[in-house]
């Protein structure tokens, strides 16, 4: 990288975290030093787990307020 040239930001105008190749290789490794080889697959096993229960229980939630959003509301007040 020149000299000169200004570094990349880091988090981008919309707010979101920028993530390049070098920070990709640099946490990899951090990943296998830290967990081993052994249990690398182990981890993702369970990484995958995790979020497929948070995208079910996402989808629950978001049915039950669709349904809910469906149902008409009850008239409970009378006039006399």
């Amino acid at each position: 990288m020149c000299p000169h040239a200004p570094a990349r930001p880091v988090v981008a105008a919309g707010g979101s975290i920028v993530i390049g190749t070098p920070e990709l290789v640099v946490g990899g490794i951090l990943i296998l030093v830290l967990f081993g080889a052994k249990r690398i697959p182990e981890l993702a096993r369970s990484v995958g787990q995790a979020v497929g229960e948070l995208q079910k229980g996402i989808r629950e939630s978001q049915r039950v307020v669709r349904e809910a959003a469906e149902e008409e509301p009850e008239q409970t007040t009378t006039r006399e």
